[in-house]
């Protein structure tokens, strides 16, 4: 992708024109992202028909950058049994290693730059939201 397509996919899509202004910076994080991995995300990015659907891919986008950027691999569409929809992210975690959900917080030190990551009322039950804070991550 370029960045004339970027802003055409922009303005297709009815967004404010305040968004053009950050397209470079989108640019680059759409760039950083493995095509053939994230072809589905891309896809969907593309063909946003209007401004809801965009910022939410937009997001997408982000949020992946966020992990890949910092070597965390994501799978993006993944099915899940007996369901007809599918999970956006999967980050899968071995239970049984460093990366297991009972040592989650000390995971923590290393997740993606602009990740801010709450822990629900027990330790297998969490959930991420991503947040552009700059470089810092937080746990709260």
């Amino acid at each position: 992708m370029d960045l004339c397509k970027l802003n055409k996919i922009i303005q297709d899509a009815g967004v404010g024109s305040n968004a053009l202004g950050y397209a470079p910076e989108l640019l680059e994080k759409i760039d950083s992202l493995d095509e053939s991995k994230y072809s589905a995300l891309l896809k969907q990015l593309a063909s946003a028909r209007d401004e809801g659907d965009f910022r939410g891919r937009v997001l997408e986008v982000n949020f992946a950058a966020c992990f890949e950027k910092n070597g965390i691999s994501l799978q993006y569409g993944a099915k899940q049994a007996d369901c007809t929809g599918d999970i956006d992210f999967l980050w899968q975690l071995d239970r049984s290693g460093p990366g297991c959900l009972n040592s989650f917080p000390d995971l923590l030190s290393g997740s993606p730059d602009g990740l801010v990551m709450r822990q629900g009322a027990s330790v297998n039950s969490f959930y991420a939201a991503a947040a552009i804070i700059g470089n810092n991550c937080q746990y709260v």
